[in-house]
């Protein structure tokens, strides 16, 4: 505190039992290898299609010394393997202190920053290098990467410039890149979802190792594609190994760790990476095709719905995620059911170990569930009662402060007071507060699958069925039953008169409609593709002839099991 590191000060209160590091052993070496795997070949999956198409750089332009000032001012922590934290930083930078010397260096760095946002750079293995730092979990060890302080400055700088651009690229259902109040938003969405009668339960879903273990190769390609302002300065960083030093100070040992997978610990981008990342899983596990709403701040994943679907969504998960890096964790994971949907989620959730939670669990920071659930969370945290009677006797001397002299203490120092606010006073205000500064991305959260909708109505082309002429002829005339069904399908509104499962065995809707086997829709839209050959080239031949073999429809038995559809053409005398 009296060097002015406040937060330094906090958390050297606020360690516990599992605080401390690691002696530089063989058995820590292995737990520091494990933690940080080799580069993988990413899978096409994992990647989009599409092509880079760099931005302009004159975005960059806005990068000058003054902003690189500024963020050094607005940095603070540890050193990295050079030895400067960010205190020196500030210190050389200083316009007071060094003058134009100093100018000259933030316009160097400047001019630096601009060059890797645009350009491909070579030998910057000291600018990616780290401190490697084994922290003692008892049991386990987790790995904490320092990078260099010239790193966070420059990446402070490229974020403010491309910071609209990330979060237009990956949406509202990933809260954790950039967002105002991201982690609220998204806990504020799970509780309305919960609370609606159609949900049976909250999955929260987390994952192993996960910042060390997500595929760079295809996370630098998807930035390229979604996001490319940020791609070259992702690349950069990112393309090559960075070489991590790890120094016991007690025992002099030292050894060198590459991490090859994986962000770096304090990079100011590295969030805005992993959200990218992502957005090809997160498309494999949309609301279009498990029915689960849901929404991510990093690797904690939230969905809720009906307990059928959720499982699905979760063996989703198991399916696409580990080739893109995510290593869903079953025995961190928790099914947050409803009282009476315990022994459905128990039937369901049998065979894995997931924890099954009727009244309500923690999800970053506060309490999804029933009211008696967080009711007996806040009683069991009395946060007034351990100021008045623990923390302001520390500050007074021991004097036991009466119900007046604590309204006083409560004040703003202004008014005479110290600040000491009551909780019990301000929580509802501030969660009111909260409600209404989270609300609009709350409401894109919640309507994600509705935005999708008017997305695609959107398209060129999309709206030709409200615009053409109903030509008979061209197949553009549709009867008040076909006309009245493509509003719901185009809106997402409740259709009358389906059934409850389809003849596979699937639980029917108009997903499923549209990419059952036995049904006839995949059928019909191969054979669109099949008639519009045909009557185009029976223009220039007459004897070109439509035949379907395999097929029958009067049979559905033989539609199930039978030979394989197939559509062909038959010309004769070609």
């Amino acid at each position: 505190m009296k060097q002015g590191k406040v937060s330094m000060a906090i958390r050297a209160l606020a360690l516990d039992d599992a605080a401390g590091t690691l002696p530089l052993d063989d058995t820590t070496r292995k737990a520091l290898r494990d933690k940080h795997p080799p580069a993988r070949e990413a899978a096409p999956d994992t990647m989009y299609g599409g092509t880079y198409i760099p931005p302009p750089a004159a975005i960059f332009d806005r990068i000058t010394g003054e902003d690189i000032r500024k963020h050094a001012l607005h940095t603070n922590g540890a050193a990295g393997p050079s030895g400067m934290d960010a205190k020196a930083w500030r210190n050389i930078l200083s316009q007071a202190r060094y003058g134009s010397v100093a100018n000259d260096l933030c316009n160097t760095i400047a001019a630096m920053a601009r060059k890797m946002a645009t350009d491909s750079c070579q030998d910057i293995e000291a600018f990616t290098a780290c401190r490697l730092i084994a922290l003692d979990k008892k049991p386990g060890c987790r790995p904490i990467g320092v990078g260099e302080v010239l790193r966070r400055i420059v990446g402070k700088a490229i974020m403010e410039v491309t910071k609209d651009d990330i979060k237009a690229a990956v949406g509202n259902l990933q809260v954790c890149a950039g967002q105002k109040a991201g982690g609220e938003e998204a806990v504020q969405a799970m509780r309305t979802i919960y609370s609606d009668h159609d949900c049976d339960a909250v999955l929260l879903v987390d994952a192993t190792n996960a910042f060390n273990n997500i595929n760079r190769q295809a996370a630098i390609h998807n930035t390229r594609i979604k996001c490319p302002s940020l791609a070259m300065y992702i690349e950069n960083s990112y393309r090559k190994p960075a070489k991590q030093f790890i120094c016991d100070r007690h025992t002099g040992n030292s050894d060198t760790i590459e991490s090859a997978e994986g962000t770096t610990q304090g990079d100011p981008v590295a969030m805005a990476m992993y959200a990218t990342g992502l957005l090809r899983l997160q498309d494999h596990i949309s609301h279009e095709k498990t029915q689960v709403k849901q929404v991510a701040y990093a690797d904690d994943l939230a969905g809720a719905g009906k307990i059928n679907d959720l499982r699905k969504w979760w063996d989703l998960i198991q399916r696409h995620e580990p080739p893109q890096g995510y290593h869903p964790n079953a025995q961190k994971s928790i099914s947050i059911a409803k009282p009476g949907n315990i022994e459905q989620a128990k039937e369901c959730f049998g065979n894995l170990e997931i924890q099954i939670n009727a009244g309500g669990e923690k999800y970053l920071g506060a309490v999804l569930g029933t009211e008696q659930t967080k009711e007996t969370f806040v009683k069991s945290r009395p946060i007034e009662d351990t100021i008045k009677r623990d923390f302001i006797p520390a500050l007074s001397g021991g004097r036991n402060p009466t119900d007046l002299e604590r309204a006083i203490l409560e004040l703003p120092p202004r008014m005479g007071g110290m600040g000491i606010t009551n909780p019990c006073k301000i929580s509802d205000t501030e969660h009111q507060n909260s409600v209404r500064l989270t609300g609009h991305l709350t409401q894109h959260i919640l309507s994600e699958d509705q935005q999708r909708r008017m997305q695609m109505a959107q398209e060129v082309g999309a709206s030709n069925r409200l615009t053409a002429l109903p030509i008979k002829a061209k197949g553009f005339s549709l009867n008040n039953q076909e006309f009245f069904d493509t509003l719901p399908l185009g809106y997402g509104w409740h259709m009358d008169r389906l059934p409850q499962s389809c003849s596979c065995g699937s639980p029917f809707n108009t997903n499923h409609a549209m990419i059952c086997k036995t049904g006839g829709f995949v059928v019909i839209r191969h054979e669109e593709v099949r008639d519009l050959t045909a009557d185009w080239r029976k223009k220039l031949h007459p004897e070109i002839g439509k035949h379907r073999r395999g097929y029958s429809p009067r049979h559905q038995r033989q539609r199930i099991l039978g030979p394989r559809p197939e559509s062909i053409l038959r010309c004769k005398d070609l």
